[in-house]
């Protein structure tokens, strides 16, 4: 791996997916659909149904998506961060 190139993934990313492109040496990943249009798109069925959906409001919804994907590739990408 090179780990002073950038490769960015876009689209289609939830958290099983997520994981799937870090171990494959990605380390940029863009996921706006899981993010804002949960649960609406998603390649995993479980993270639909495991989705933490709750949140008194739409931006607490969003961080929570967001801490989801974080959580997905934390193991591969100790560094990441959005």
């Amino acid at each position: 791996m090179r780990p002073d190139l950038l490769i960015e993934i876009d689209g289609g990313i939830d958290p099983g997916i997520a994981r799937k492109c870090a171990e494959a040496g990605a380390n940029i990943l863009a996921s706006g659909s899981y993010v804002f249009d949960r649960p609406l798109v998603s390649h995993d069925p479980e993270a639909v149904t495991n989705a933490k959906m709750e949140g008194s409001s739409y931006s607490e919804k969003v961080r929570n998506a967001i801490e989801e994907l974080k959580e997905a590739v934390a193991d591969v990408i100790p560094e990441a961060s959005v």
